[in-house]
């Protein structure tokens, strides 16, 4: 029995991804393996090599891709007996570090369209993730109590959404409970102004300048366009300013106010504080502050 070539393997690989990782994960995934073929030329799957695979990629993404591919090919679908990528080394990764100032997250705000406007809004006040956020609909938002929230609650710092999709979900204790984002006053403010349109319940509520709903890939546009509208470049190291950045600004900043490791990573949805960790990002200013308030004592 001959052994499939890479492009004969895809759709069934989709397929199987389609059925259990994220819509996000299968495009990125697709895409690479697609272009694999389209630069490298199709070949049997136990062809595969790392040398193969680094030749045609050093980035850590399209080299992970073509890793899960050629693991489901081995344990998932059974089509070859032997991992041929399980040696790949991927490329070294760190992880964000950029935090955002006051001004320079004011600037972005002031530049970026009405739409992508509420989206930011949304990611400060919050400190969600920005794909919580692209899919959060009308009947998530939810008042103490539980019920659905009307329009005179949502401004009163006591409504959240009850996010049923969300990162790391099967890692809870109880994976069928949902994750609790905080509607801050101004945000409950801000709702109240898109809710006066007339929306129904399944709707989402952030929505682009079409009025659908903001995708993965439409973000990064949006982002990537605002960089460039108000001048802000890469940091020394290279990291550019994205959606996650706000989520990275608004957790130091909580640290700094004082908010415990434990109630941060409830806000931020992480299982373990220890997660929590690598959004802080302190600066010298805030360790000589530690120290100043030792003096004082």
């Amino acid at each position: 029995m001959s052994v499939p070539t890479v492009a004969q393997a895809l759709p069934a690989f989709v397929r199987w991804a389609q059925a259990n990782l994220a819509t996000s994960t299968v495009y990125a995934y697709q895409r690479y393996v697609t272009q694999f073929v389209v630069d490298v030329g199709d070949m049997p799957l136990d062809q595969l090599t790392p040398s193969v695979v680094k030749t045609w990629s050093q980035r850590w993404h399209p080299l992970q891709a073509m890793q899960r591919f050629a693991s489901w090919a081995t344990f998932e679908a059974r089509l070859i007996s032997t991992n041929p990528l399980a040696r790949l080394q991927l490329p070294a990764t760190f992880g964000r570090t950029r935090v955002l100032s006051e001004p320079q997250l004011a600037s972005l705000l002031r530049a970026s369209s009405l739409p992508f406007r509420q989206l930011l809004l949304a990611l400060r006040e919050t400190i969600g993730r920005p794909q919580e956020l692209r899919g959060v609909r009308w009947h998530e938002v939810r008042q103490v109590g539980g019920v659905e929230a009307d329009l005179s609650s949502l401004p009163t710092g006591q409504c959240y959404i009850a996010c049923r999709t969300y990162k790391g979900k099967k890692r809870r204790r109880t994976p069928a409970a949902f994750r609790v984002i905080v509607i801050s006053r101004r945000l409950g403010r801000l709702l109240v102004r898109l809710a006066q349109r007339g929306v129904e319940p399944g709707d989402c509520i952030f929505r682009n300048t079409r009025g659908r709903p903001w995708s993965a890939n439409a973000v990064r546009c949006a982002m990537r366009r605002l960089r460039l509208r108000v001048g802000l470049g890469a940091d020394l190291s290279g990291e550019k300013v994205v959606a996650y950045t706000l989520r990275h600004t608004q957790a130091t900043l909580l640290v700094r106010r004082g908010v415990r490791d434990r109630l941060l990573a409830e806000v931020m949805g992480h299982t373990s504080p220890r997660m929590t960790q690598r959004y802080v990002h302190l600066v010298p200013e805030d360790l000589a502050g530690a120290i100043r308030k030792l003096e004082r004592r």
